[in-house]
């Protein structure tokens, strides 16, 4: 971005982070570029020797991450994404914490969350994120809101790593189908992974949740379909 001023003989000091430009901040002459790789606000002022600085001129700038997206998935009004360098990018409500950045204060531009690395697949439910990072590791953040089932809905405003759980294939919402063809459900951050009772040969998983809690459908190896909520597991019949 070229920022430039009209007054000649000018120093221009500008801020990234939206604060307001003094003369200890980075400087550069008018007419020098300033370089934006993500989403940010920037904001300039110009000094000269025996002038009084100019006001603030600031410009907001939204970098598309879609050309660089690896995982998206979008909860209730959040969003949360992997790029492909595996960092973790969120935006959206964040009264639930389900942005994962410890402030609870709503993004409206994508945020990097700091210290997130290697995200190989994100998912997402209604006031609640879930990242598979490349090492097999799975981490929750947000609030379960799974209420007809009496799960606590307890809020995690950072990424917490999920215990008692590996080799998943897959993840929708707060499900994860294993390797080994079982389906588990973790309500929360807080809560201990549960296998879906009855439910093996697995091959393939849809899920959502809401206020009511989560519903999942499953394809088995043998073809048939399988819907689990509220605790009650039923196959579809006609459908193989």
């Amino acid at each position: 971005v070229v920022v430039s001023c009209g007054t000649p003989d000018t120093v221009i000091h500008y801020t990234t982070n939206g604060s307001e430009p003094d003369q200890d901040d980075p400087a550069i002459s008018s007419g020098d570029s300033v370089l934006v790789e993500t989403s940010l606000t920037l904001k300039a002022r110009a000094y000269k020797a025996g002038w009084n600085p100019s006001a603030v001129q600031q410009a907001d700038y939204v970098v598309n991450l879609l050309l660089a997206v690896r995982s998206i998935a979008a909860g209730r009004v959040h969003s949360v994404a992997i790029l492909e360098d595996g960092s973790v990018w969120a935006w959206g409500d964040n009264g639930y914490g389900q942005l994962g950045d410890g402030t609870g204060v709503e993004q409206t531009l994508p945020s990097d969350l700091n210290g997130l690395t290697d995200g190989k697949t994100v998912a997402a439910e209604e006031y609640q994120s879930a990242l598979l990072k490349t090492d097999g590791t799975l981490w929750m953040w947000g609030a379960y809101r799974g209420a007809t089932i009496a799960i606590p809905a307890d809020i995690t405003f950072t990424p917490k790593q999920i215990a008692g759980i590996s080799g998943i294939k897959e993840m929708e919402a707060n499900f994860v189908l294993l390797e080994d063809g079982t389906v588990w459900q973790i309500a929360g951050a807080h809560a201990v992974p549960s296998q879906i009772p009855g439910l093996s040969e697995v091959k393939a998983i849809a899920a959502g949740g809401s206020f009511y809690g989560s519903g999942l459908v499953a394809v088995k190896n043998d073809g048939t379909v399988w819907t689990w909520n509220y605790l009650s597991l039923t196959q579809v019949e006609g459908l193989i």
